[in-house]
């Protein structure tokens, strides 16, 4: 299954909690495709070795990639936190499914407080910087730099709420679309 047809069942998950977040879903999925692509085609412009020596059109060209990546973490924060409040009241019984939800949300959480809020998450503020650093990885993209220690990458955030959101279709039992559908 591509990862346009998993966004599609995502989004049919996230329906089942969320209603009209299924939409949202959906756009936001279509941005993963194209940011994934982006990530892939012009990894020299990504590459953190070669920005100091990046012409200007390609300078703005990363600072569009980082803005996007930016918009997309905060609206997958708001999806992750909107499904994490409803499936608390009853809509899943599920503890793993459960965990996995608030598991989610808080990675989502460390770096979107420092992204949006220019501070550190409570539960880290003894680790975490207060500012989100822009970076990028060779396989998982645009990235940022939370701790001395720690890059979240929104490829890594992209794939984990997908595969929640996933699962709450598996948990809905809603099947794949498929090519034919």
């Amino acid at each position: 299954m591509n990862r346009h047809e998993r966004w599609t069942k995502a989004s049919q998950g996230a329906e089942k909690i969320a209603g009209f977040a299924s939409i949202q879903v959906q756009m936001l999925g279509r941005l993963d495709i194209e940011l994934i692509e982006e990530d892939e085609s012009k990894r020299s412009i990504l590459n953190p070795e070669d920005r100091g020596s990046i012409a200007q059109d390609k300078s703005l060209l990363f600072m569009r990639h980082c803005t996007l990546s930016y918009l997309w973490v905060l609206g997958g924060y708001e999806i992750i936190r909107t499904v994490a409040e409803r499936s608390q009241k009853g809509l899943i019984a599920d503890s793993n499914l459960l965990e996995r939800i608030s598991d989610t949300k808080n990675s989502f959480s460390r770096l979107r407080i420092p992204l949006a809020k220019f501070v550190a998450e409570d539960r880290h503020k003894n680790t975490d910087y207060p500012f989100a650093w822009p970076s990028t990885h060779n396989t998982l993209g645009v990235s940022w730099k939370i701790s001395d220690n720690l890059f979240i990458s929104r490829r890594q955030l992209s794939d984990d709420l997908l595969f929640v959101l996933e699962t709450i279709a598996d948990y809905y039992e809603i099947k794949s679309p498929t090519k034919d559908d």
